[in-house]
């Protein structure tokens, strides 16, 4: 039903679109062939329908859809331009067929295959706004799975955090320390009682959904797209589309396919329609499609380019009869028909910022859309990885156990270290599902790390050192934990007293961090990518900042460094 709409609606658009071009071409014999001028609407709406058809059965399919815009724009503009042909092909047999005089002397000329090379771009961005649409629909069933798979892993974060009973845990936890300051032994207690209670609730989690992994290649650009999205090559975009303009307009040189006219007139008509042609399309640029974009609503945008182009129609009529060819208006024929060849040209020029519209479009979605939902759902996939890893039993029962024994023996590093495990699981159960932090309580999180790190590691040391305003600053949540994982982790197996050094410099609103870590040569090999924690930030990142951060890993003699430059919120 979908299609059969779709089709009709395409029908009653080409419909008035070749009236336009009906009218152009047999406007000088209408008195001779009168109400037939309909009839020739035929064949021009089917060459214009089997250029939609080709697009939507073949060439967006297996080409669009499988990211070969390349090809894809190939295609299109050879189609619009066998329609182009085509056209003149039916023109010179419907004169036979009416016996009319020819308007076009020489079938051979090359001047033909020029005009009909202007006249194909117009078509081309018709069917580049059908083929865009097409991509829209199935990016928007590709992202809706994406945010349904991110909504499970978020419903399954919440299911442990309610489970685990946040509340519940932090209170004995602080219990506990009240104990430890004065009494070891009840402290050792309540230790078991957390204990126990978080080994019935731990080993009883909820299965967590299947998480299908994002491919790189999923996020990767060709050469085409680069140069479509990228904001380096803006100014070329920029040029290459006022160029496509030029060649648009170069057609109005053509009174008749295989006759150009470079007077003085024509020359004023196409520097003309040239600023025409711009104005449109910057005027949404700039102005419509940006606010689409904020209200979303293609209802609204729609009306409103109706209403932009209904508004110039009447100084564009007056300007063509200044600027060129006034006797375009003095064929005397019927209304009906005046009618109908303007509603041609009003749906030209719709479709024409359709057109550039769709391309709009493909850039907002590559650049920004899908960057965003699939950046939601990656961090929902490294926030339950990074979860189940610090809330798993052997982590906690080591720490809670090791802070039982040491407070016999030393009560005030007993109480230091159960703050910092108070400290870092309330900074994951109220964080977890927040996508921003300040960097300061991110510093404080990984401070609280490394100081349960020592506790349970022999000769190892570490040092935080921070500048700059931190307080205020927001950075993304979780982002530097697995820079400190991975140097805990390389850290330790070799040396004799390995150190982890930290430090944040916060200046102009952009954060540098800097974790360097002694290692053995011998585990070179093994940092060298860094590992699959570190891999996943990268993507992150690349989510995040769509390339606008500096991340660097090196090694230098002894130690390993890793250095991130990131835009603060």
């Amino acid at each position: 039903m979908k299609k059969a709409i779709k089709y009709l609606s395409l029908t009653l658009i080409f419909a008035y679109l070749s009236s336009g071009v009906v009218i152009s071409a047999f406007q000088d014999t209408y008195d001779k062939i009168g109400g037939n001028i309909f009839w020739l609407l035929v064949p021009a709406v089917a060459f214009f329908m089997l250029a939609a058809t080709v697009n939507d059965v073949w060439l967006a399919p297996r080409l669009l859809m499988k990211k070969r815009y390349g090809l894809y724009c190939c295609g299109v503009f050879a189609t619009s331009y066998a329609v182009a042909l085509a056209g003149l092909a039916g023109e010179y047999g419907a004169r036979i067929y009416f016996g009319l005089p020819m308007r076009i002397t020489n079938y051979c000329d090359p001047w033909i295959f020029i005009d009909s090379f202007s006249n194909c771009i117009m078509l081309s961005l018709i069917l580049l706004s059908l083929g865009m649409w097409q991509l829209y629909v199935k990016l928007g069933f590709e992202l809706k799975r994406e945010a349904k798979m991110t909504d499970r892993l978020k419903n399954h974060i919440a299911a442990i955090n309610s489970r685990l009973k946040p509340t519940l845990i932090l209170d004995k936890m602080t219990d506990i320390l009240a104990a430890l300051k004065s009494t070891p032994e009840v402290a050792s207690v309540k230790i078991r009682e957390l204990c126990d209670y978080l080994r019935i609730q731990l080993y009883e989690l909820p299965a967590p959904p299947p998480v299908p992994i994002i491919r790189e290649s999923a996020l990767e650009h060709s050469r085409v797209t680069s140069f479509l999205v990228e904001r380096r090559f803006r100014l070329s975009r920029n040029i290459i589309f006022l160029l496509v303009l030029v060649i648009i307009s170069f057609g109005t040189f053509f009174s008749t396919p295989d006759q150009p006219d470079f007077t003085i007139e024509r020359i004023v008509s196409v520097v003309f329609m040239f600023l025409l042609l711009a104005f449109l399309a910057y005027i949404n640029i700039l102005w419509l499609y940006p606010r689409f974009k904020s209200n979303g609503s293609v209802r609204s945008y729609a009306w409103s380019v109706c209403i932009f182009i209904t508004a110039i129609t009447f100084p564009l009529i007056m300007a063509q009869i200044i600027t060129y060819e006034p006797n375009v208006y003095d064929k005397n024929l019927p209304l009906v028909i005046e009618i109908i060849s303007a509603l041609g040209s009003i749906i030209t020029l719709l479709l024409y910022i359709g057109g550039i519209s769709a391309i709009l479009l493909l850039q907002d979605w590559v650049r920004t859309q899908q960057r965003v939902v699939l950046l939601q759902a990656e961090t929902a996939r490294q926030e339950y990885a990074y979860l189940r890893k610090q809330i798993n039993p052997h982590f906690l029962f080591n720490v809670l156990n090791n802070i039982g024994i040491i407070a016999y023996d030393d009560a005030d590093l007993s109480v230091s270290l159960m703050n910092s495990l108070k400290m870092l699981l309330t900074y994951q159960f109220n964080n977890i599902s927040r996508d921003y932090t300040t960097v300061a309580d991110e510093a404080k999180f990984l401070e609280s790390y490394l100081v349960l790190e020592k506790s349970r590691r022999e000769n190892f040391d570490y040092t935080i050192e921070m500048n700059g305003e931190c307080g205020c600053a927001m950075m993304p949540t979780l982002l530097l934990i697995p820079f400190i994982e991975n140097a805990v982790k390389y850290s330790l197996p070799s040396c004799s007293a390995p150190t982890v050094d930290v430090r944040f410099n916060i200046h102009a609103s952009r954060l540098s961090f800097k974790c360097s870590n002694d290692f053995h040569p011998e585990d070179v090999e093994n940092m060298k990518n860094g590992g699959i924690g570190i891999s996943n930030t990268r993507r992150r990142l690349d989510l995040l900042y769509d390339g606008d951060y500096s991340l660097t890993c090196r090694n230098s003699g002894k130690t390993y460094c890793v250095e991130l430059e990131i835009l603060l919120k």
